[in-house]
């Protein structure tokens, strides 16, 4: 884990990947969850600091994304699209009562389930 949690949450933040994130949903949804996973375990299992680009690339090509899809996605990441669309994730995020604490959200067969943790 990383050893400042509140410097990785408070200082540093969550927006960088977070558009990262976005940005590859919006371009190669395919390679969503596994860059998900792959960010996930180097900010809170490796103590990486995953608002850096080396970070998210790493992440990106451990989820199978090409240099030049990667360079997209960075460019991506600053488009008007991207930010208006993490926007609505976050408006939603907040409607359902995720905002403070890590939460997973998932709809299966029509029905919304969450986690907290």
């Amino acid at each position: 884990m990383t050893e400042d949690p509140f410097e990785m949450i408070m200082v540093k933040g969550s927006l960088i990947p977070n558009r990262f994130l976005t940005a590859i949903d919006m371009l190669y949804p395919e390679h969503l969850e596994a860059a998900s996973r792959a960010l996930w375990i180097s900010g809170w299992s490796r103590g990486e600091d995953f608002t850096q680009p080396a970070i998210l690339a790493k992440a990106g090509q451990t989820a199978g994304l090409s240099k030049d899809q990667l360079l997209k996605i960075q460019e991506h990441m600053t488009h008007q699209a991207t930010k208006d669309r993490l926007r609505a994730y976050t408006d939603q995020a907040i409607q359902y009562g995720a905002f403070g604490s890590p939460t997973i959200y998932i709809t299966r067969m029509g029905l919304l389930s969450f986690f907290r943790f």
